[in-house]
C-alpha cells in the first residue's frame, strides 16, 4: 500500500491554513491525512486521488478508507477501519471534496471536514465529522456523538453532523 512515507504538512507548522495544505499536498499523489481532535479522538482518512484546488468532487476507484486509532470512548473498539471488509478493502466514502478555501474533505457527506484554521474555537466554522451515518454504523470519529445533542451538534441537511476543534492534523 505504501511505497514510501513523507510527510507533506503538519498544521501546526503552517498556521492551520488550508491554503498551506494544498500548497504543500496538491497534486502529491495518494495521502493519508491523520487528525486528533480536541475530543482525544486519533482518526483520518486515505485516498488514491491527489489532492486538488480545483474545487469539486472526486470518486477513487481505487483503496479509499476512514480510520479511528484512538478513543477515550471505552464502547469503542480501537483502531477501526471504514472501507476493508473481509480482508478486501472496498469502496465506502470513496469520494473526496476538493475545494481551496479548506484543508481535506473525505466522504460523500464530508464524513470528515477540516476547515480553515481549523484549531481556532472562535473560528464561525468549525471542522465535523459524521457522528452517526451509514459509514461509522453509530461510531463517532472525532469524539463527539451526535446523539448527545450538545451545542456542538447540529443537523444538516437532515444529516447530524458533531463539530470539533483540530489539535493537529
Amino acid at each position: 500500500l505504501f511505497k514510501k512515507i513523507k510527510l507533506l504538512y503538519r498544521a501546526s507548522d503552517h498556521n492551520y491554513l488550508a491554503s498551506k495544505f494544498h500548497e504543500f499536498c496538491d497534486e502529491q499523489g495518494q495521502t493519508i491525512i491523520i487528525i486528533k481532535s480536541n475530543h482525544g479522538n486519533i482518526f483520518g482518512g486515505y485516498t488514491n486521488i491527489p489532492w486538488s484546488s480545483k474545487n469539486g468532487y472526486r470518486i477513487d476507484r481505487g483503496i479509499s478508507f476512514l480510520f479511528l486509532l484512538h478513543t477515550d470512548d471505552k464502547s469503542q473498539e480501537c483502531p477501526k477501519i471504514w472501507g476493508y471488509k473481509d480482508g478486501k478493502y472496498i469502496i465506502i466514502g470513496a469520494e473526496v471534496e476538493h475545494n481551496k478555501q479548506e484543508g481535506p474533505i473525505f466522504g460523500k457527506f464530508s464524513d470528515i471536514r477540516i476547515v480553515d484554521r481549523c484549531h481556532d474555537s472562535n473560528n464561525y466554522k468549525l471542522s465535523y465529522c459524521q457522528g452517526y451515518d451509514y459509514i461509522t454504523n453509530g461510531s463517532t470519529l472525532c469524539g463527539k456523538s451526535c446523539k448527545e445533542k450538545e451545542p456542538s451538534t447540529v443537523n444538516y441537511q437532515m444529516r447530524e453532523i458533531a463539530s470539533f476543534v483540530v489539535v493537529e492534523y
